[in-house]
Order: C-alpha cells, then structure tokens, then sequence
C-alpha cells in the first residue's frame, strides 16, 4: 500500500510539467515549452490541460484521418444507414399545389420554389424570394472577396478565349440582334458628334 502524501494548507500538487504561474507548459509530443493559449482544455488532467500542443493534436488528427479513411467512411455509411432507418419519413402530399416556405413561413404556390430532388416533394424548403435575399445578402457581404476572384478567373487567357468563342457563336445565332446592336451602337455615336 502507499502512502499518501498529506496536503499542508496553500500547498497544492501540480503538474510537472506545467507552470501555471508563467502560463506555459511543455508539450508531451514535440517537447516544446508552449504558453497555455497553444494547448486545449481539457478537465480530465491536473492542469486542465492536454499534454500534447494543439499542433501536435491537429497533425495526429490529419495523419489518423489520411491512414484511416477507408474505416471512416464505412463508419460513416454504417452509421448514415442506421440513422436513415430510424428517422420518420415525413408525409407530404403528392398532389398538393402549395408550400409553406421555412423562412419566411408564407404558404405559396409550388411554382414559387426551386426544382430540387434531394426534397422528397422535389423542391427546396425556402421560396425563391427567401433564398435570393440569402444570396443576395451573402454577395454584398463579401463582394470583395468576389471582385478579386473575378478579376483573377477573367485575366486568365483561356477565360478571355472562351468568352470571345461564346461572342462569337451567339452572334452567329442570333444575327438578327447584332444587327439591332450595330444600328444602335452606330445611332448614339452620330449623337455624340452632333
């Protein structure tokens, strides 16, 4: 039997490792001596602390998800079969000529939901009002980030060949709208310079 060490008041047993007091801590994997924001919390240990840093967690994890895939993706498809089967299908009628939209909780005609066949009555949850106000909001909050992706993809010589070859072959379409654009094209010229 061993013995147990009596706790005197103020004295409190800590991890070796770990030195509160200057917030840093040794990682049990790279050896590194971290401060505390570069390791998870964790209640389980004395510190509250994991023992290894958070890179090191985040390379196991890559390395275990890359070696072990193929047993992840059967657990993945076993349990997806298993959760299938105990979610109730829920009834719709086939023959109904409205919805209820999720967002903004209008009933509307079908017509006003997009054709989606993951649904089982073959269209969206949200009205097509709902979604492009989404879109929409999405867009102006990160129309930065669109613009340069843009200016990227349109710089591109192939991009610029495409779209001349698309150019072309609408305008061979449709011969009658190019000759439309021309007469305008040419009318507002003449009014410019006159």
């Amino acid at each position: 039997m061993t013995k147990r060490r009596k706790l005197t008041p103020g004295k409190i047993p800590m991890n070796k490792k770990a030195d509160t007091e200057q917030n840093t801590k040794q990682c049990s994997k790279c050896g590194e001596t971290k401060p505390l924001s570069g390791f998870r919390k964790a209640s389980g240990y004395k510190d509250k602390y994991r023992a290894q840093c958070t890179l090191c967690l985040r390379a196991y994890a890559k390395q275990y998800g890359i070696s072990n895939q193929a047993k992840r993706a059967e657990q993945d498809s076993i349990r997806y079969w298993k959760n299938r089967e105990r979610k109730p299908k829920p009834s719709f009628d086939p023959n109904a000529t409205s919805k209820a939209c999720t967002k903004c909780a209008k009933v509307k005609p079908l017509d006003e939901f997009t054709s989606d066949a993951r649904y089982q009555d073959g269209r969206r949850r949200e009205c097509k009002d709902c979604k492009n106000q989404q879109v929409n909001a999405w867009r102006a909050a990160n129309a930065e980030q669109i613009n340069a992706l843009a200016r990227v993809r349109n710089s591109t010589e192939s991009y610029k060949a495409l779209t001349r070859e698309r150019v072309r072959r609408y305008k061979q379409r449709h011969p009658e709208k190019k000759r439309a654009d021309n007469v305008l094209y040419h009318a507002r010229k003449r009014a410019r310079f006159t």
